[in-house]
């Protein structure tokens, strides 16, 4: 079986809880969710999926658009 994702740092850990908590959507919140417990666990996406109600496939899909999230975040904290 293939080791967790691994999650490279952006933000420290309590810029991280931040994000997190300033998701605009309960989608976006879940998402983010994600991708913290992946950080901390580091959890399989099946262990993900399991501890947020959510299938597999659904937090996978949240690894295809990572990158995309990092950018996004790196470009609000240059833009404060």
């Amino acid at each position: 079986m293939r080791g967790p994702a691994q999650i490279k740092p952006w933000l420290s850990e309590e810029e991280f809880l931040v994000w997190i908590r300033e998701a605009a959507s309960r989608e976006a919140y879940q998402k983010r969710l994600a991708i913290w417990l992946t950080k901390i666990g580091p959890f399989h996406a099946d262990e993900v999926a399991k501890m947020l109600g959510v299938s597999k496939q659904a937090v996978e899909k949240i690894g295809d658009v990572g990158s995309k999230t990092t950018c996004q975040v790196k470009e609000q904290r240059k833009n404060k």
